[in-house]
């Protein structure tokens, strides 16, 4: 059954793809062309609400766009918005509108026509993301401006931009926006067409939301499904009472949806009969099992002692030698970095000139070798030491609360100079991150430079760079990295998450590393309860989102503000 409701989102999600490339291939997007092309897809999916187009519209143009929408066919068109009574009421004033424009079919849905989807918090909060990142994104659950028989809805925004100039970040991506194709799916109608062939009778099913409030989660549920879910009771020789049921994820453009599905007493009583005619099949076969477990049993628990044996003796080689390798890192740590660290200390000072300038052009030269590859060795062995740490358990998190705002701010002035050096413009959003964190400062700061050094490395000259915190309405916060660099493709992903992977980018070198920053960036995260997600496509850049669970999050930020590095 969640087989059927998948095919039906997969049909769904495809048919959003191709509005969009008939969106962002017609130069001139008219209600005739849009509804014609939308109304092709609608015929084959009737779990589909409708299909809209959603523009955006800035407060400078809304006069003209609701004029030229009252020109279309629509006397009474203005941008609109719901009350808390459900009132619809001019829209009031704010940064942006995307309202709808174009709805096919119309029958049914006029009412949401010239709806600003933005103004209300579960919309705006999913066409936003979808805006940033590029792809489809469905909201929660909401109740449709147009719905009457009580079912709950959701859309899901497919982002369109301007041609040729969207592919460069998240800033880059607000400036191209056009708007959104829209899906609207009415959740009972998805799951009914779904299971319109199947016998579902005496079957209790639901669909829940697992990203949502435990009170917002219920998507759908038939009538069934209120009586909870049932256990066997069997009768007769081997008499049981155990659960049945069973629950499947479904991931529908950014959300992780559950179907759970149980069946009814009356259910098993029409499919499963007693069992009492196995008592004398029964009796037979056990008692010649009774027989062949009395002739294996003595050579299995032989054989059993000795794999134990075994198992034993594999685990203490396996102690002794992580204790070797404990020692030989500790002795590591000392031996190498302390005349590393007087290595690099010295070169410094005789390229400072301390005791007197460097005559000679080469003899700087050299300096400035042993100097750089000094600082690479000593970033190798404190890779090497920290994964090795990580590995072995014994790396202990130092937490405290920390200001980040002011971490951000400390990290992007030491990869600054760097970036200045290749004309790479450095920006940070902090219109949604949290003021105060609970984290390992040192170990949260090895990570956010881990990536910054990463985009900086692998960005050209006169990229682009930018930094954004995000909270969730749910408590999660997350740190992206977006950079307009070479960017990579799904085995340049692969090797550089890999322990030592180099990616390889055609540059004699230039972009040399320890190929331990990533891997050891991911298990930092994943040591304070978060996780690591890279997108990247070759040669349009590199998006990398550290995210954090709620209990990170000491106390959030009010009023947040944008500035350029």
């Amino acid at each position: 059954m969640s087989e059927a409701l998948k095919k039906n989102l997969t049909i769904y999600l495809n048919a959003l793809n191709s509005l969009k490339g008939f969106a962002v291939s017609s130069d001139k997007l008219d209600d005739a062309n849009f509804r014609s092309f939308a109304r092709q897809l609608l015929d084959s999916q009737i779990h589909v609400q409708a299909f809209g187009w959603d523009p955006l519209v800035l407060p400078e143009n809304r006069e003209a766009f609701e004029t030229d929408g009252r020109r279309s066919g629509f006397p009474d068109f203005r941008i609109t918005e719901r009350t808390a009574d459900n009132q619809i009421v001019p829209a009031g004033d704010r940064p942006y509108y995307v309202p709808v424009k174009y709805i096919e079919p119309v029958a049914g849905n006029r009412k949401a026509i010239g709806f600003d989807v933005a103004s209300n918090p579960v919309r705006r909060e999913a066409l936003e993301r979808a805006r940033d990142s590029g792809r489809p994104v469905t909201t929660g659950r909401i109740k449709l401006v147009q719905e009457t028989e009580g079912q709950f809805g959701v859309l899901t925004f497919q982002p369109v931009y301007k041609r040729g100039d969207w592919n460069r970040g998240i800033e880059d991506h607000r400036q191209a926006l056009k708007g959104f194709v829209v899906g609207v799916l009415r959740l009972g109608d998805l799951v009914d067409d779904a299971f319109e062939k199947l016998d579902t009778a005496d079957l209790a099913f639901q669909l829940v939301d697992l990203n949502a409030r435990p009170d917002q989660r219920l998507l759908y549920a038939n009538p069934l499904q209120r009586n909870g879910f049932a256990n066997i009771e069997e009768r007769g020789f081997f008499v049981r009472s155990s659960p049945m049921s069973q629950s499947q994820r479904i991931d529908p453009g950014g959300r992780s949806w559950a179907f759970e599905i149980s069946p009814t007493a009356q259910y098993i009583a029409r499919h499963r009969p007693d069992n009492t005619w196995l008592v004398l099949i029964g009796g037979l076969a056990i008692t010649s099992m009774v027989v062949a477990f009395s002739v294996v049993f003595e050579a299995r628990n032989t054989e059993l002692a000795n794999l134990v044996d075994e198992l034993r003796e594999a685990k203490s080689d396996a102690d002794k030698a992580s204790q070797t390798k404990s020692q030989f890192l500790s002795a590591m740590s000392h031996e190498l970095r302390t005349p590393l660290n007087t290595i690099i200390g010295s070169s410094d000072v005789l390229r400072l000139a301390v005791f007197g300038p460097v005559e000679h052009p080469k003899q700087r030269e050299y300096l400035d070798d042993i100097h750089n590859s000094g600082n690479h060795l000593l970033d190798l062995i404190n890779d090497l030491l920290d994964v090795a740490a990580i590995e072995a358990g014994a790396l202990e998190l130092v937490e405290e609360n920390v200001d980040l705002s002011a971490v951000i701010e400390s990290s992007m002035r030491l990869i600054n100079q760097r970036a200045s050096s290749k004309g790479i413009e450095l920006s940070v959003s902090d219109e949604s991150g949290p003021r105060v964190i609970y984290v390992d400062i040192r170990r949260f700061k090895q990570a956010l430079l881990n990536v910054l050094s990463n985009a900086v490395k692998f960005t050209e000259e006169d990229g682009k760079i930018t930094l954004e915190t995000r909270s969730n309405y749910d408590g999660p916060f997350s740190v992206v990295v977006v950079d307009t660099g070479i960017g990579m493709d799904n085995d340049g992903i692969t090797k550089a998450m890999a322990q030592f992977g180099q990616v390889d980018s055609g540059s004699d070198g230039k972009h040399q590393g320890t190929g331990l920053g990533l891997p050891l960036t991911k298990e930092l995260v994943e040591l304070h309860g978060g996780t690591f997600e890279i997108e990247s496509a070759l040669g349009f850049g590199t998006m990398v989102t550290l995210a954090f669970p709620e209990e990170r999050v000491v106390q959030n930020l009010d009023e947040r503000t944008e500035r350029t590095v």
